[in-house]
């Protein structure tokens, strides 16, 4: 009586391997992306600012000569 012929998975094996190191380094790229941080660009100041930023204000520093209170206020 002859052998069954056995089926070859290393080809399927191969295809898998491939797929599964390719979402892989989707998901890594995907994860590096979001933890970038991103800016936006005020003109009026010519700075960037991280859009995320809990703290927004003016540099007051006793370096500094007088600061015009009225203007700070708006």
């Amino acid at each position: 009586m002859p052998r069954k012929k056995r089926y070859n998975y290393n080809n399927l094996k191969l295809i898998a391997s491939a797929l599964l190191i390719g979402v892989l380094i989707l998901l890594l790229l995907q994860w590096v992306n979001s933890r970038k941080v991103k800016f936006v660009h005020y003109d009026a100041f010519g700075i960037d600012m991280p859009i995320a930023y809990s703290i927004h204000g003016i540099d007051v520093s006793r370096y500094q000569k007088r600061l015009p209170g009225k203007e700070l206020k708006k």
